[in-house]
């Protein structure tokens, strides 16, 4: 009984002196060094360039948190996507602005196609939407009712805006069969299958041109001409008077 009371008390000191040891030299070697605290900077607040106030109102989702990508000429304005392959996507909801590109272009009178249900878009090359920055539009779709609005700043009689469905576009002319209701100023036009040409410079947004009047960032006009081949019905008001004003 003496004996393994010995053997008990002698493996207890044993193992208490192991214990001392690893303390001192094992775990002071395993902990690390102090490092200085310093204070972490407080988080600056996003703030997005309100550079469209003069196109959207105030609340609109287009002045808010949304993906802008930048073409050529043009700006795509989004908030969810989903892609189909590596140059067509599907993006919605979608605002397509065209006068206001990556090249300078600043019009006086821009184009924005708007569809609250989106479009499907084949993009000339392939696209990454976190780089800020897209390839021209080959072609695209634009599904559900959509909304074309020209802003004319120098003349705002001059504002046109075209309430209509299922939109085609590429990068020369943007389209559709389907009826179209159209306010030009005072002017009111209703009918059908409706082809709006884009100027030169406003279309060809797969060559950057150094001389050319977008590259010096001079403004320019973005539509060339209009084609309705169906016409319902035109109202243009008139003034003073009429065709025959009154003999004063």
């Amino acid at each position: 009984m003496i004996r393994k009371s010995f053997h008990y008390i002698s493996s207890l000191i044993a193992f208490c002196v192991l214990a001392f040891v690893y303390h001192l030299v094992v775990v002071a070697w395993l902990r690390p060094i102090d490092i200085e605290r310093m204070p972490i900077a407080p988080m600056r607040e996003m703030v997005i360039s309100d550079t469209l106030a003069d196109l959207f109102p105030e609340g609109a989702w287009q002045r808010q948190k949304c993906k802008r990508l930048q073409t050529a000429d043009g700006m795509l304005l989004f908030q969810n996507w989903e892609q189909s392959s590596a140059d067509q996507w599907k993006l919605w909801p979608m605002t397509v602005l065209i006068g206001r590109g990556a090249k300078g272009m600043s019009s006086t009178s821009p184009v924005v196609i708007d569809s609250v249900e989106g479009a499907e878009i084949k993009f000339a090359g392939s696209l990454d939407v976190m780089s800020g920055g897209a390839p021209p539009i080959q072609r695209g779709r634009m599904i559900g009712e959509v909304k074309i609005t020209r802003h004319d700043s120098t003349d705002p009689s001059k504002t046109m805006s075209v309430h209509t469905s299922n939109v085609g576009m590429d990068n020369q002319k943007i389209w559709t069969t389907e009826a179209i209701h159209m306010n030009v100023g005072k002017a009111e036009v209703i009918g059908r299958d409706m082809t709006i040409h884009l100027a030169t410079n406003a279309a060809s947004q797969t060559v950057s041109r150094p001389t050319s009047a977008a590259s010096r960032g001079v403004k320019t006009a973005v539509l060339d001409r209009m084609e309705l081949i169906y016409l319902e019905q035109c109202r243009i008001p008139l003034e003073n008077g009429g065709l025959w004003p009154a003999a004063i």
